[in-house]
Parts: structure tokens; C-alpha cells; sequence
């Protein structure tokens, strides 16, 4: 799944900084990232106006022209109700700094590690955010909702694709559900999934181990991995674990 970050800050040499540590750090190298970058808090602001969407905005405090409050508090109002987080050298928030509902502040003195750990939490949560419950699917004519979480893999048919899916471990049995969409939109609009196969999605949260060739899965199904999705398997799965381990925390 694509996401946009949006990073304003009037010196370039930050938000490149900003956007270097965001792809080495431990969840942002594993995502798909498009960075639109801006100088000026009201370039930011007309471009969300006009329509653009992001699913992070990181905004310097102090801007020059209006501050980086008063942008965040103007992109409330112009509707922007995703992830918002302020970056500063050392002035700390105010009172009108938590008018816009920020959801964490960086600040530039941060070490290395330290950056990188405030970075993975901001990216985490933009994940959960943006995951979906439910796939649409078919039962003859009419559509239903499938909850992602119960799908243990989706797989290309003659005529769309299909899920396979348990209801939890109470009710192991297997189903098959035809879906709405083709794999390939599923897998840019969900993040709860890995491309094994050009024909085969395994939902990350169900997988158990993964080897060279093979995907297990928790019920012990075994799925074979092409040569050129293995090494995005493996990324996309530590990343999995990686945030499980944090949520758990």
C-alpha cells in the first residue's frame, strides 16, 4: 500500500534529514512511500485545500510566515483528520499547539536511536489507521463482508480471486469466499497482505514461519514463494512482527 508524507519545514536540509531517517528506520523501510516536500506552511495548506491527501503531515513549529501551529490548526479546519505530528529545534509546545490534535512531537536534538524510535511509533500508527476490517466478497449475487482478519490467504481464480478463511480457532473449518475486487487492487489497498505468487496473497498475521521457498501458515498450510517475492516476504514479515511486538507492549 502506497502512503503520502507530506513534511513542511522552510530549511530543506531538515526535511531531507526528516525524510532519511524516516526510510532507515526499522518500520520505514519495509512501506511504500511517496514524500511530497514543502518550504512553506501556506503551500501545504493550499495544496490540502485543492484536494491532495496524505495519510502523515509532519510540520516544523517554527515556520516562517504562519507558524506551524497556525498551519496545523487551519488544516483541522480545511478537514485533514489524518496523522499529524510537529517537528522543532527547541521550541517546545504551547497551548495552541494542541489545537490541532497532533499525535507526537519530534524534536531535531533527537539522537539517532531516538529518532528512529519516535519515527517507527508515528509509522506504526499511520498503519493502524489506515487498515481496513473487511474485504467485500460474493456469496452467489449478493455481496457480503469478509473480515480481513479471518482470511488465512486470497488466490487468483478463471474468473477474480477467491479467499480462503477460518472463523477463528473455535471454528477452524476452511471457506471459500469469491471477491469483489482483482489480487491486485486487494494488495494496494490492504496492508494485512504479502504477494507470495503472482496468484497468491497470504495475510501477514496468519503466517507462522517463513522459509527459503515455503510460507506456513498458523493452520499449516503450506504455500510456495516465487524467487522474486521472497525477499519482500521476509522484509513485509519482520516488519509484521516488528509492530505485533510493539502493540503487545
Amino acid at each position: 500500500m502506497l502512503f503520502h508524507v507530506a513534511i513542511c519545514d522552510d530549511m530543506p536540509v531538515d526535511i531531507l534529514m526528516l525524510e532519511n531517517k524516516i526510510k532507515a528506520s526499522h518500520i520505514g523501510k519495509d512501506l511504500d512511500l511517496k514524500f511530497n516536500r514543502f518550504t512553506k506552511g501556506e503551500d501545504l495548506l493550499k495544496a490540502v485545500r485543492q484536494g491532495k491527501t496524505y495519510d502523515l503531515i509532519i510540520l516544523d513549529i517554527s515556520l516562517s510566515g504562519l507558524s506551524g501551529e497556525e498551519i496545523g490548526i487551519k488544516l483541522r479546519e480545511s478537514g485533514y483528520d489524518s496523522l499529524l505530528a510537529f517537528c522543532t529545534a527547541g521550541n517546545g509546545p504551547s497551548v495552541n499547539s494542541f489545537k490541532s490534535e497532533p499525535y507526537r512531537f519530534l524534536l531535531k536534538s533527537f539522537t539517532g536511536e531516538e529518532m528512529i524510535s519516535e519515527l517507527d511509533d508515528i509509522l506504526n500508527e499511520m498503519i493502524q489507521r489506515n487498515k481496513k476490517e473487511y474485504i467485500l466478497g460474493k456469496q452467489g449475487t449478493a455481496l457480503c463482508k469478509v473480515k480481513v482478519s479471518d482470511i488465512l490467504f486470497i488466490e487468483t481464480t478463471r474468473t477474480g480471486c477467491k479467499a480462503v478463511v477460518t472463523c477463528g480457532s473455535e471454528n477452524p473449518e476452511k471457506n471459500e469466499v469469491a471477491l469483489s475486487d482483482r489480487i491486485d487492487r486487494i494488495e494496494n489497498d490492504y496492508t494485512d497482505f504479502v504477494r507470495i505468487h503472482k496468484s497468491f496473497l497470504a495475510n501477514l498475521s496468519r503466517i507462522k514461519k517463513v522459509d527459503k521457498t515455503e510460507v506456513i501458515l498458523e493452520d499449516g498450510t503450506v504455500l510456495l514463494s516465487s524467487r522474486p517475492y521472497q525477499k519482500k516476504i521476509r522484509e513485509k514479515y519482520r516488519h509484521e512482527t516488528l509492530i505485533t511486538s510493539k502493540n503487545n507492549k
